[in-house]
């Protein structure tokens, strides 16, 4: 890395974040489905690796340890268990994990300004560059607190979902957060359908999620700008005014 080319610095940066991504990304490969159940063991949860709700079973004899108003926290409380042990191998692989190497840019070696901008022209406007990069570098940081702000606003927003006299309230990154029933219909009805309504319910609720992600949100902000600029020479280029 030369004063003239920041091209080097970001590439660092994008080399840190690519090693601890890589161990990230082998961990969540040993993520397996998995099954929870409430301490009665009466309610049954089964969420995919990625902690998607997949099934719901409810004992034929629940009603001899739970009642109508017990039955969503057992839900929750089956939810959750599944979660846990989906993430028991993440945590164990993460652990257990060396530093890997850093994975070459997709496009073959890192990009350098030199490949799209003059010598004449970087001798010139390599200190303007360097103020004009610690500008951005600036806007990046304190364009993060927004960041924080807009992915802490999408995990507050409640979604719910509803089937039959079941409701299933979702967070805004898709977690189950609540499970309501009527108890004089969850009392009633046969087991089976109780289940299969709480899961209607749920799907529903999945459905109406609605498309952005967190990883949207870091795409469309001076971060995922950022990362951009560091494989696009050009655009880096004519981001500090070399071009």
């Amino acid at each position: 890395m030369t004063a003239t080319d920041p091209t080097g610095a970001i590439g660092d940066v994008r080399d840190s974040l690519d090693r601890l991504v890589q161990q990230f990304e082998k961990a969540r490969e040993q993520q397996q489905p998995a099954a929870g159940s409430d301490e009665t063991g009466q309610v049954t949860v089964r969420v995919s690796a990625a902690g998607v709700v997949e099934d719901v079973v409810v004992g034929s004899s629940w009603l001899a340890e739970l009642d109508g108003e017990q039955f969503g926290a057992a839900v929750l409380q089956a939810y959750a268990e599944a979660g846990a042990r989906t993430l028991i191998p993440w945590a164990e692989s993460l652990a257990e994990q060396e530093e890997p190497a850093t994975r070459p840019m997709p496009t073959g070696p890192r990009p350098s300004l030199r490949d799209v901008v003059d010598k004449q022209t970087l001798a010139r406007m390599g200190e303007p560059a360097l103020r004009e990069m610690a500008r951005v570098l600036r806007t990046v940081r304190d364009d993060a607190r927004q960041v924080d702000a807009e992915v802490s606003a999408m995990v507050a927003r409640r979604i719910e979902g509803h089937s039959q006299q079941a409701t299933v309230v979702l967070d805004g990154a898709g977690g189950l957060v609540g499970v309501q029933v009527d108890p004089a219909w969850a009392e009633s009805t046969a087991p089976a359908n109780l289940a299969r309504h709480v899961l209607s319910a749920y799907d529903r609720a999945r459905r109406s999620l609605g498309g952005r992600t967190v990883e949207n949100v870091i795409a469309d902000s001076n971060l995922g700008r950022m990362r951009r600029l560091a494989a696009d020479p050009s655009a880096l280029a004519a981001e500090l005014g070399l071009r």
